[in-house]
């Protein structure tokens, strides 16, 4: 976990749309079942030949992402589809792939185009929508984020011509599904599910402009941003230039930015595809301090609906070069990415919350925090060994007893936990990762002025 000062100009410090703390970034990887599952699987297989015995679950994202259509809402979610990229399947992803591992959902939603959206805007397709509304309150995804009608400025979906149509039934679906997760019995539902607004980042016809699409910040959780052939020199459809317009568009809306869909267009074929491609994009998300990044790993080729299109290789197992890199920049230890569980406690600031797995040792700061109000909640970080199992109820039995404890008549106090370091199955400390730790107490307690080290082990 990396602590960075808040001090980026392109970050607003409002979390409440499951913005991460400032300097880390969800990864999110797509976009079929077979192509996420090489990304985590050859990843582990790399680094079991190299000596390491880290976890499978250690090389599994933060998210996955999925895409499926309005009009038929099941298939690529809870039925395995193939609209021509590969099998959409999100619950075996989440109930079989990934179980138990906290994984958030990127669901790109289909609206085919203007004659889907005046369907929509008619009161077609209520019922449709409904069945959208039940599908995410049962997913067990951790996090669900929804591009509803992705890259509408795209000409070849059908929306780029007819923008009042798009924002209408934007605007429709969003207050929908709100409404059927507010009624439902887990009313959580409704903060676990963030709306997404995704630009293609290229020339719009018509001199049409972005604002010309945007629902209303009322409608819109999140802004997304395509990349593909954008940081190219010489792109001939879209630049960076058309990239940073719709990340500065969201800054001034006060809205968290993802990477929605991204891939080395082209492939691997390019010449130094790290330095031409890669670099790029990790410099944009440092400079905005991007939220999610979704990468897409697939051979587009070998994809019916993709192939000849010129998407070429961008499987990260396909490079040794890449993969290596790859393995540093963005699944290192000091990387800024995220993985599987950080979306758990997602938009709680300073207090993190990760998956707690058997065998873990490990620290954690906390820090007490003054607050106002009537309730105040105790979040507890617990490392278990091999063979324990933790009981919620005992966990939860603690915080409401210091919580009480510590609740004023105006005010009260509650401590905010913040993981620094693991030991995956070890029975002492590494002096380095301990080291590791203090230095990351010490900025913390720099930024944040108060901490101290917290451990917790069961036996």
């Amino acid at each position: 976990m990396t602590i960075i000062r808040d001090d980026n100009p392109h970050r607003n410090n409002d979390d409440s749309s499951c913005r991460p703390p400032s300097g880390t970034t969800y990864l999110t990887i797509g976009q079929d079942l077979f192509s996420i599952q090489e990304y985590v699987t050859s990843l582990y297989n790399k680094n079991l030949h190299e000596g390491s015995n880290s976890p499978l679950s250690s090389f599994t994202p933060a998210a996955v992402m999925v895409y499926t259509s309005l009009f038929s809402i099941e298939n690529g979610t809870s039925l395995p589809f193939d609209y021509g990229s590969g099998i959409e399947y999100a619950d075996g992803l989440l109930n079989d792939l990934f179980r138990d591992q906290h994984v958030g959902l990127q669901i790109g939603l289909m609206l085919e185009g203007s004659e889907g959206c005046d369907k929509i805007n008619n009161g077609l397709v209520d019922d449709q929508i409904k069945l959208l509304a039940q599908y995410l309150e049962s997913s067990t995804a951790s996090r669900i984020f929804l591009r509803v009608g992705y890259e509408f400025d795209n000409p070849s979906f059908g929306f780029s011509d007819n923008p009042d149509s798009y924002v209408s039934a934007f605007r429709r679906i969003v207050t929908a599904v709100k409404l059927e997760l507010s009624n439902s019995q887990r009313r959580h539902d409704v903060a676990r599910v963030f709306f997404v607004w995704h630009s293609w980042a290229a020339p719009m016809s018509n001199k049409f402009t972005l604002m010309d699409f945007y629902p209303g910040d009322e409608y819109v959780d999140w802004i997304g941003v395509s990349i593909f052939q954008q940081v190219y020199s010489g792109s001939a459809i879209g630049t960076v230039e058309h990239v940073k317009g719709v990340l500065d568009f969201a800054y001034l809306h006060n809205k968290p930015t993802m990477i929605a869909e991204s891939s080395p267009f082209g492939g691997f074929a390019k010449t130094d595809p790290w330095d031409n491609w890669y670099e790029k994009v990790l410099n944009i998300v440092n400079e905005y301090d991007i939220s999610l990044w979704s990468y897409i790993n697939c051979d587009w080729e070998s994809q019916r609906e993709r192939r000849g299109l010129g998407f070429g290789e961008s499987r990260i197992s396909a490079n040794d070069e890449i993969s290596n890199r790859w393995r540093k920049d963005v699944i290192g230890d000091t990387s800024r990415f995220l993985g599987a569980g950080s979306l758990l406690d997602c938009g709680g600031g300073i207090g993190d919350k990760i998956s707690m797995r058997r065998g873990d040792w490990g620290l954690a700061m906390t820090t007490p925090v003054q607050g106002h109000g009537e309730w105040s909640t105790m979040r507890e970080l617990v490392f278990c060994s091999t063979g324990m199992f933790v009981v919620a109820g005992l966990i939860l039995a603690i915080a409401m007893k210091r919580m009480l404890m510590s609740r004023g008549r105006n005010n009260y106090t509650h401590y905010e936990t913040m993981p620094i370091v693991t030991f995956k199955r070890s029975e002492s400390m590494n002096i380095f990762d301990l080291n590791k730790g203090q230095k990351l107490l010490s900025r913390f307690r720099e930024v944040y002025g108060s901490g101290s080290f917290y451990h917790t082990m069961l036996q």
